[in-house]
């Protein structure tokens, strides 16, 4: 729960990051493009993949942040009030985090070309058209 509890901006580079870790094929895919300077390394279908991949993962994020949220209310529930107190005052970014989460996706949901979406989530892609 750490740092969607600690940071919200941090969870959202955060989801970021670990999408490109998870999706190693999307990765690769886009290093290589990168690497060649060149969109036309991608398909226009594995294109179309890659964005609704990206999609999606975008929308699972408000489910993971306020799950990891429900998490540390129970984890907590029976400590002492002044510690729950204490860890809650510590960890009091979760709500930011789920709306920030919501709101990037909301407005992620707007792109349509998978290039500036992948540039979105902090992939070095092709500048070249």
């Amino acid at each position: 729960m750490g740092v969607i509890g600690l940071d919200a901006q941090g969870a959202l580079a955060g989801g970021d990051f670990e999408f490109q870790e998870l999706e190693v094929g999307i990765t690769r895919d886009l290093v290589e493009a990168r690497v060649q300077n060149s969109r036309d390394v991608i398909t226009a279908d594995r294109q179309q993949e890659i964005l609704e991949a990206m999609k999606t993962w975008d929308r699972s994020q408000k489910g993971f942040f306020t799950g990891r949220k429900n998490v540390f209310e129970f984890e907590t529930e029976f400590f002492p009030n002044s510690i729950r107190d204490e860890l809650r005052a510590r960890f009091n970014q979760f709500d930011a985090s789920i709306y920030w989460s919501q709101l990037q996706t909301e407005e992620r949901a707007k792109i349509d070309d998978m290039w500036i979406y992948a540039f979105r989530m902090g992939y070095q892609v092709p500048m070249l058209a």
